[in-house]
Order: structure tokens, then C-alpha cells, then sequence
């Protein structure tokens, strides 16, 4: 206790004794010392420095997290088209010619004088292949039922028959051992010769085959289009493969005999006759025939009795013009598919209702979706002309198209401005349920239907589907095509070198970047096959070596790889392009 209270007393007399004062009289509050003004100053100076560095750096940090934004969004629209055609199946390739790299892009996006690149040339799809849908019965199941509606995979189609697009049934045959003379139907007979007894009724054909040449060295012919009514040049027959062609081709005694027996595969092909859609969506094509929408080449139209057939397209995708009509470039558009969603309807009277649909773009741009300066063409379901075309809406069941007007298709209302073309929003006024008007009259409703969206932005967004042929075709074999033909082969024909005792294979400038699968048999004393060696074909040299030593033949190259190329312009006029990459499994010929 003691010392207790002698602490307390020592604590007590500290706190009473007097302060200090300072000289003149002033009170000494601490060491420091006051700021003088130039401090002060300086400090606002600094002060004022880092918080105009601050305010500037905001405009460029918010067009940094939109163009982040923007990409983002893009990523997820070339992932959802890439998934549609996993689903739906992938077209033999997506092409425009042997000279155009993929990775190629345009200086200047906006100038038809700009030479041809991959953003702009990549036009030609070949062997989109797709079963004909049923029809979409309306109520009442009428006794003629409406054609059957099969919208373009990639997008528009330049839609002139006979010139961009053909059309063919896949018929499924059968190789024969022997030769019949005359192929009963669903059979074909390769003779040792080259040429084929094919059945009745085929147009074309598609063939895999191994020959043997002059050197008895073994190759193998893959998903060959053998078209008699354009040979191969120096072929025996309209019906010859093309093997049958080359100079290199084993004979005996003058005659070609190189084919190896039983190794044949085929499927045959029958042409549809494709015309423009003379009419509305209620009329239907003749059975073994097919219409082209015709106002803007967005799908095709078949009979319903040709449901669930299986058939293979190759088409041009639309083309930009310029004053005098000649195309110029890919048209930039924006292709997207939507669900049409009753439980995202309001105001609902009379089976009628409001969906608004988000786009995947935050802007739709009010120009014409066929490219300024096309000139005006009247619609055949008399829309008028379409030069105000903005915005199309394909209903994929049905083929109805709407476009952008004052009363199914709104892009402005001053009544509602949550949409319209500054913010990527459509609204959708339409009949969502099947009603029923008068006796035995219906009126369709769209709800549960895939509507297909057609727009141009401002900023040119696009997504571009780029592809590596199926199946690349030797240097020696694409020589034998006529001219009219090089389109088929010049961008994925490949020669086959030697470095060392290793095998090099060079491709086309049009196949850099894209990633093949190599089958082939090495090892002349015991020949071993080497399945689905993986390369990738360099961009500098569009050459790759394999990997084993003392190759015997290679069997086969196929392309296993697909790329959804997105592309816009940002804030600033700069082109910015992502692609989302996938490799597809490999597949049995």
C-alpha cells in the first residue's frame, strides 16, 4: 500500500509542475514547426498533379473496361455459334482460295480498295451437310402440309442458283466385289481401271479409294466428288476417279489396272434443282426440289414429302457491292439465333404479346442489311423494297420473315425507350399462341420457335467461321481437275517432300495456322500405321515434318481443326478480333 500510494504521489507532483515557455513569451506546442506558404503551395501543386492524372486516366480506363466488356461478349457469341455447329454438323470446309491466310486482316476495314484477306475472302462453303427438317404443322393438321424450312448455317447466301449454290441428296451405297454390268440401284462397282459402274438415278458421286502407281507405291483417295458432267481431265471416263487421271496411274500392257480391289467406299448424290421462291411461305416446291428465300438468300424451302432426307449444300455467303454492283468484300453482319420464350412475354391479349430480345451487339446500325449502296429490290411477299431492311427476324419453323417496321418488328418506340438501335434491344410484338380465328381457321403462334436475327452495327461486329478442309487431297491428284474445278482443291492440295530419310508435307498459304491429323504407314520391312499424328502447319514456312523415319505412304490428311473469328471496331476506329479455337474429333472415311 505503501508504495502504491508513493507512486501515485510521484504521478501527481509530475503533472502539476509548470511548462516551459518559449522565448518571447509564446507557448512551445511540440518539436514541429508551422508550413510556410511556398510550402503550401508546392504541396496543392503536387496535390493538383495527381488528381488531374487521376481524372485523365478515367476516360481511358472506361474505354478499357468497354472494350473488355465488348470482347467478353463476343467470346461468348463465337462460343455459342461454334456449339450450334457441333450440334448440327460442320461443313466439309470455309474457304475463299489457296493464296489467303486466315490470320490475315485488313488495314482498313471500312475501304472496298483494301486487297483480299481472310476477314473479307473466306466466302465459299463447301459440303455443309443437313438432314431436312419436318414441318412445323400448324393447327388443325391440314391435309397439305407447309414446306419444310432449312436456314444457311453461316449466314446469308449470295442466292443466285446454278451459280452460288448446289444442292444434292446424299444417297448412301453399297461397293460391289464384282462387276455387274449395270449397278443395281443403292450399288456401285469400281472396275481396277478407275472407272465406275454407277446405279441408276445418281448424279455424282463421292468415293474413297487406295490405287497403287507405277512404282507400286500404295496411295489412298479420300471423300472424292467425282462429277461426270465435269471430268477429270485426261480421265478414261466422265465416271472415272481421279487417280485414273494421272500419268503416274500402275498400268499392264497399256491398260490402267492401279485400283486395289475391294477398297472402294461411296455415297451417291443427287442434284436438286434449286430455283428462287416464287411466293409466300405457305407454298411448297415440287418433291426432288428446292427454292432459295429470294429476297435476302436466307434459307432454303423444300417439300415436306423430302423430310429426313440427308443432303449436302455448298454455297457463296453474301457479298457487299460497290456503286457499279460488283462485289467487293464479305458483308459484316451479325448472325444470331434466339428462343422465342412465352414465360419472357408482357402484355398478352388475344394469344398476342411483347418479347423483347437482347442482341448480342449493343448497337444496330439504320442501314440496309444487303450493303449500300445495292440497289432496291421489290420482295416477292411485297415488304417493299430492301433499302429500309435494318433488322431481319426469321422464324426458323416456319420461314415467315419480319422486318423492321411499326408494328411485329419495333427498333424505336417513344413510348418505351429501353430499345431500339442505340442499345441492341428488339421488341417482338407477335402472335405467341395458336388461336383460333373462325372455324377451322388458325392462327400460328411463334412461341417455342428459333428466330434468326440479322443485323449491321455500327462498329462492324462479326463472327466468322473459319475451317480446315476435312480432308486435304495430294499435289499429284489436284493437278487433274479441269480449271472450273481448281476451286475445289487448290486450297487444301498438299506436296509431299523428303528431308533425310523423314517426310515433309507442304501446304497452301491458305492452311497456315490450322492444326491436321496425319494417318501413314512407315517402316518398309514391317509397315507399321501411325493414326492421327497431330501438326500444326506453321505460319512461316506451311510446312510439317513427321515424325517416324522411312515413310511408306501417307493414308490420309485431315483438318481437325475450327475457329470463330470475332471482329469489331472499338471506341477509337481499331479493328479488334478474338478467336475462340476448337479441335474436332477425328472422323472414319
Amino acid at each position: 500500500m505503501g508504495l502504491l500510494a508513493k507512486s501515485i504521489g510521484n504521478r501527481t507532483r509530475a503533472q502539476s509542475l509548470p511548462r516551459k515557455r518559449c522565448r518571447g513569451g509564446s507557448r512551445h506546442l511540440g518539436s514541429g514547426r508551422g508550413m510556410t506558404l511556398v510550402e503550401v503551395l508546392v504541396a496543392m501543386t503536387v496535390l493538383l498533379i495527381g488528381i488531374w492524372g487521376i481524372v485523365h486516366g478515367f476516360p481511358a480506363l472506361f474505354r478499357n473496361l468497354a472494350t473488355e466488356r465488348q470482347r467478353t461478349q463476343m467470346v461468348k457469341i463465337a462460343e455459342q455459334r461454334l456449339s450450334a455447329l457441333a450440334e448440327q454438323g460442320q461443313p466439309d470446309a470455309i474457304t475463299g482460295g489457296p493464296a489467303i491466310p486466315p490470320d490475315s486482316l485488313p488495314d482498313d476495314p471500312s475501304d472496298p480498295a483494301t486487297p483480299p484477306n481472310a476477314r473479307d475472302d473466306y466466302l465459299y462453303v463447301l459440303g455443309e451437310t443437313f438432314k431436312v427438317p419436318s414441318p412445323a404443322l400448324p393447327p388443325g393438321n391440314p391435309a397439305n402440309p407447309p414446306p419444310s424450312i432449312y436456314a444457311f448455317a453461316q449466314g446469308l447466301c449470295e442466292g443466285v442458283p446454278a451459280t452460288y449454290v448446289e444442292v444434292y441428296q446424299i444417297v448412301p451405297l453399297t461397293a460391289l466385289s464384282y462387276d455387274p454390268g449395270n449397278a443395281p440401284a443403292g450399288t456401285f462397282y469400281l472396275r481396277k481401271d478407275g472407272v465406275i459402274v454407277p446405279p441408276p438415278g445418281i448424279d455424282a458421286m463421292i468415293i474413297s479409294y487406295c490405287w497403287v502407281d507405277n512404282a507400286l507405291n500404295i496411295h489412298y483417295t479420300n471423300k472424292e466428288l467425282v462429277n461426270p458432267a465435269v471430268p477429270f481431265v485426261g480421265a478414261p471416263s466422265p465416271w472415272s476417279v481421279s487417280a485414273a487421271a494421272r500419268p503416274d496411274f500402275h498400268t499392264t500392257g497399256g491398260n490402267g489396272d492401279g485400283i486395289v480391289q475391294d477398297s472402294a467406299a461411296g455415297w451417291g448424290l443427287v442434284r436438286f434443282p434449286v430455283m428462287f421462291d416464287p411466293g409466300g411461305p405457305a407454298l411448297a416446291p415440287p418433291p426432288g426440289t428446292c427454292w432459295i428465300e429470294s429476297g435476302f438468300g436466307a434459307y432454303l424451302k423444300f417439300n415436306a414429302a423430302d423430310a429426313g432426307k440427308n443432303m449436302l449444300v455448298n454455297y457463296r455467303l453474301r457479298t457487299d457491292r460497290d456503286l457499279g454492283g460488283v462485289p467487293t468484300r464479305r458483308s459484316l453482319i451479325m448472325v444470331e439465333d434466339h428462343l422465342i420464350s412465352a414465360s419472357e412475354a408482357t402484355n398478352i391479349s388475344g394469344g398476342m404479346g411483347d418479347v423483347v430480345i437482347k442482341l448480342g451487339a449493343d448497337a444496330i446500325e439504320p442501314r440496309n442489311i444487303l450493303g449500300d449502296p445495292r440497289t432496291p429490290a421489290p420482295q416477292a411477299n411485297g415488304a417493299g423494297d430492301t433499302s429500309a431492311v435494318h433488322l431481319l427476324a426469321i422464324d426458323l419453323s416456319t420461314g415467315d420473315i419480319f422486318y423492321n417496321d411499326a408494328t411485329t418488328v419495333l427498333l424505336s418506340d417513344p413510348n418505351d425507350p429501353k430499345f431500339g438501335y442505340n442499345n441492341g434491344k428488339v421488341k417482338l410484338h407477335v402472335q405467341l399462341f395458336d388461336t383460333q380465328v373462325s372455324p377451322g381457321v388458325w392462327v400460328w403462334g411463334v412461341a417455342g420457335h428459333t428466330f434468326r436475327f440479322i443485323y449491321r452495327t455500327p462498329d462492324q461486329h462479326t463472327v466468322q467461321i473459319q475451317k480446315a478442309p476435312a480432308v486435304f487431297v495430294e499435289a499429284g491428284t489436284a493437278a487433274v481437275y479441269p480449271p472450273s474445278r481448281q476451286g475445289e482443291v487448290n486450297f487444301r492440295a498438299y506436296v509431299v517432300g523428303n528431308n533425310g530419310p523423314y517426310t515433309v508435307l507442304s501446304f497452301p498459304l491458305a492452311a497456315a495456322g490450322q492444326t491436321v491429323a496425319v494417318d501413314y504407314l512407315f517402316n518398309p520391312a514391317d509397315p507399321t500405321l501411325v493414326t492421327g499424328e497431330v501438326h500444326t502447319i506453321p505460319h512461316e514456312t506451311q510446312t510439317i515434318t513427321l515424325d517416324r523415319p522411312n515413310v511408306v505412304a501417307v493414308k490420309l490428311v485431315r483438318g481437325v481443326d475450327m475457329r470463330a473469328r470475332a471482329s469489331w471496331l472499338s471506341e477509337t476506329g481499331k479493328l479488334k478480333v478474338v478467336d475462340v479455337d476448337t479441335l474436332l474429333p477425328l472422323v472414319s472415311f
